[in-house]
Order: C-alpha cells, then sequence, then structure tokens
C-alpha cells in the first residue's frame, strides 16, 4: 500500500521514468482518458491533495500536461 492508501498491483504500468508508484497510478488513470485534478483525486480517494503533488511531477517530466483544465497525458513511456 503507498502513501495514497491505494493497494499497488504488480499489473500496474511501469513508466521508465524514476517515479513515484502512486504517480504511476495517476498515469495508469490518465491514459484511460484526461482527468481534471479533482477527478483524479476522488479516483484515488485522496482528500489530503497529495495527488496534485504527484501531477507535478509528472508535469516537471514532461508526461503530462494540462489542456482546458484536465490533465493529458503528452509523452508515453
Amino acid at each position: 500500500m503507498n502513501a495514497l492508501g491505494i493497494e499497488e498491483s504488480p499489473m500496474q504500468p511501469q513508466l521508465g521514468l524514476a517515479l513515484p508508484p502512486a504517480a504511476q497510478k495517476i498515469y495508469a488513470l490518465l491514459t484511460e482518458r484526461p482527468l481534471t485534478v479533482g477527478e483524479i483525486m476522488t479516483r484515488l480517494g485522496d482528500t489530503n491533495m497529495n495527488a496534485i503533488a504527484l501531477i507535478s511531477e509528472l508535469e516537471l517530466a514532461g508526461v503530462v500536461e494540462r489542456r482546458n483544465g484536465k490533465i493529458d497525458v503528452v509523452r508515453h513511456a
């Protein structure tokens, strides 16, 4: 279980980047479709706003970007 209380699965896609497992979970959600920050937090059950910091890490890594109020994958690992 990670810091967000999410059970980690060996089936989760692993990025070729050194990102925390919870950030990889967010990446996996975003590969389905673009989501708002609120939608990501709801799907993860994140009440402490940890997802916001993880989304920022993904943005800094150049994996996702904000478009029209939603977070979208721009580079697949």
